[in-house]
This record gives structure tokens, sequence and C-alpha cells, in this order.
């Protein structure tokens, strides 16, 4: 049985320790760094550490558990009090699953992201999908069939009864995905990007290995879009200094026009729920970003997202 530790704050921790949904897990509350190391369990272990107790001592547990060999993941917890520290924790290296209190307490898809976390899972919509709900998947070779399909994605939302705020949300960050995944994805034969310096106004014809994939799903809780290129180019440290830069407000797109300073990804980091990676390198990358459209455009705005970054082997 895999063992998931936790030191969270007492709110928090009362409430996993209530959740009925992580029985295939030996959930262990762990006081001090030292704890850590004889609480892993052979069959994989998940820390959550709170945010504000990720100091050098629990650093240095985990890092000497990595140069042990022993496999245990880090999932830091934070509320939305604390975007400074949160925007501090992209600029660690090893950071790559952040988790608002909120996600741990109560999110459905909460196991699901411990289950991958343990290679259980890994690419596809399909895993966050109510039972027998089939996403609707387009295949794109060229930049103009992306005003088509956004066209026809924005009426999905509509038909879903998605709110027009959060419908409006989620086919921007439809677009930008899509325009991630054609202008900065492909790469020729020596790994040199092909069509990251164009503006994003010139049309892209895609050779048939650049193809781009758009998948979407909505049931009564949940909107979910996911794109995927073929490239698996887009790295950890990209993702963090983006979305770090952008919160600590050192972003300037008149700096960096053909990369736009990351703010495309910051834009849908603050506009999503639920931003999920799962990179296999060299070979290709999905973003996955999910919606609660029970909620409002206004407390979703509110609320920091969740940030799950998975490097396949």
């Amino acid at each position: 049985m895999p063992a998931l530790l936790h030191h969270l704050t007492v709110e928090t921790t009362t409430a996993l320790e209530q959740r009925t949904d992580l029985s295939e897990w030996e959930v262990v509350a762990v006081a001090t760094p030292d704890a850590v190391e004889s609480a892993c369990a052979d069959a994989g272990t998940v820390l959550l550490l709170d945010c504000n107790a990720y100091n050098p001592q629990w650093q240095d547990a985990i890092a000497a558990l990595e140069k042990s060999g022993t496999s245990c993941s880090v999932m830091l917890v934070f509320d939305k009090s604390r975007v400074e520290t949160v925007s501090s924790l992209l600029a660690q290296a090893e950071v790559s699953h952040l988790l608002p209190a909120s996600t741990v307490m109560n999110d459905e898809y909460f196991a699901l992201t411990l289950a991958k976390l343990l290679g259980e899972k890994s690419f596809g919509v399909d895993h966050y999908l109510t039972q027998g709900l089939e996403p609707t998947r387009e295949i794109l070779s060229h930049t103009r069939q992306k005003y088509e399909q956004l066209e026809v994605f924005e009426r999905f939302c509509e038909l879903s009864g998605v709110t027009p705020r959060v419908a409006y949300a989620a086919v921007s960050v439809a677009d930008e995905l899509i325009m991630n995944a054609i202008y900065h994805a492909p790469s020729d034969e020596n790994g040199v990007a092909k069509y990251t310096e164009l503006p994003r106004n010139e049309p892209v014809s895609l050779e048939f290995s650049e193809r781009v994939e758009f998948r979407y799903a909505c049931d009564d809780e949940r909107l979910i879009v996911a794109v995927t290129d073929r490239f698996g180019r887009l790295t950890l440290d990209t993702i963090q200094e983006s979305l770090g830069r952008c919160m600590r407000g050192e972003a300037n797109p008149l700096e960096s026009p053909g990369q736009g300073a990351g703010l495309g990804l910051f834009s849908i980091y603050s506009n999503v729920n639920q931003l999920v990676f799962n990179i296999l390198p060299g070979e290709r990358t999905e973003v996955l970003v999910i919606w609660d459209i029970t909620s409002t455009y206004k407390e979703m705005s509110a609320s920091l997202s969740a940030l799950n970054v998975f490097i396949l082997p």
C-alpha cells in the first residue's frame, strides 16, 4: 500500500483524514522532517507539505531521500493568502506540484492526481471524465482551422450550460493553448524551433508530424480542455520561470515579443481551476485544463489554481 504522508494545517489535516476516496493509501501525519524517511512505503510515497513549512530542514530531508534512491513525490499545499509564497516556490527547481488547500480537502480529482504520481495514469482526458462520456477530438493542421474549432467549442460551452464569463475564459485559454502548440512546439531535425519567431497572425501550415490535437468535454460539474503536440519540448524550467516571473510582476511583453514573456501561460493559469502538464520529453506534451462550472467566474478568478507538472519517463 502506498503512503500518503502529510504535514499540513489543522483544518486541512482534518479534512484530508475524513476523505473516503483514499482507502488505497496509508495516510500518515509526519510532525518533523526526520520522520519522513521511516514512513516511506515500498509501494510509493507522496508527501503533502504546507508551503509555509517548506524550509531548509524539509528541503534537506527531501533531498536526502532522492539521494538515497527512495521514491517520494512532494506536493506543496497553499491557501489563497500566500500568492507571494507560491511565486517564490516556483523558483525552486524541485517544485512541480502546487495545490490549493481546497483541492486536498474536497476536490474529486485529488485521488487521480495521487495515482498519476505513482505512474498509474498518464496522458489523456478520459481519466477525468464521467464514465461513458466521450471527449470531442479534433486534429488541426493549419492555423485557419483554429478559428473554426474555437467557434464550435464556444457553441459547445453554451449548449453545455457553461456561464458566459467562464465560457469566454475557456475559449481564450483554448486559443492560447492551440497557438502555443502550433507556434512554439514544432522543431526541425536539429531540435531548432521552426515557427517561434513568426508573428502569431502569420498563417502556418503544419506538416503531418506537427499536427495538433484538441480535445474537450463537459459534464454537470467540470469543463475540460486538452491540447497535445508531438514534440515534448516544454520543460519544467520554462513553466516555473514563466509563471514565477508573471506572479512577481517581472514579465514585460515588450522585452520578448516573440516569446510573449510567459504572459500567455500565466493567463492560462489565472483563468482555470487546475492546470496539468503531461510531458514525455522529446515526444509529446499534453496541456490539460479544468474548470469547475458549478462556481461563478468571480469565485474562480478569486482563487489560485492547482498546478501539476508530470515529467514522464
